[in-house]
């Protein structure tokens, strides 16, 4: 198999990745190691080419996010941290793969860290849309910043 092969390969594998509560997470992230970048991404120009590459790219980020979200729940935090930040690399702005980082960072009691992502966020939303972080985001960096002063619970939003 070819380089082109196992690109398309890595593609057309992220478009059929399950998502939900029920995730079969080994399975889901076989699946998405295949993902290797954006589809075509020479034929910036080509229609066919931007309608397919958004669409799996969205579907990596969703896939994605819904694995982030399960591997925290069970608690393997470490695991969910590594795929934050490969979303992160295919969309340094979204924002809940940011947010996760910050949860799976204190439930470690690396609060530093949790603290150091949201400063991460907040610079890169500023930089390139212009905006802030959200409420949610904003609550979160709250709850560490007090967690760290007056021994409270790790942040659950």
């Amino acid at each position: 198999m070819n380089v082109a092969d196992n690109h398309v390969q890595g593609h057309s594998s992220v478009t059929g990745v399950t998502t939900g509560s029920d995730v079969d997470t080994a399975n889901t992230e076989r699946t998405l190691a295949l993902y290797r970048g954006a589809f075509l991404p020479d034929d910036s120009d080509a229609s066919f080419a931007i309608a397919m590459r958004e669409r799996l790219r969205a579907k990596f980020v969703h896939a994605l996010g819904e694995l982030g979200r399960q591997l925290e729940s069970s608690g393997r935090y470490d695991d969910a941290i590594g795929w934050y930040l490969r979303g992160l690399e295919a969309d340094a702005v979204i924002e809940p793969f940011h947010q996760g980082l910050m949860r799976c960072y204190a439930a470690l009691d690396r609060r530093t860290e949790a603290i150091a992502a949201y400063r991460r966020l907040r610079q890169t939303l500023s930089v390139m849309l212009g905006l802030q972080p959200s409420a949610t985001t904003e609550r979160l960096y709250q709850s560490l910043r007090s967690s760290g002063q007056g021994g409270g619970a790790s942040p659950q939003l």
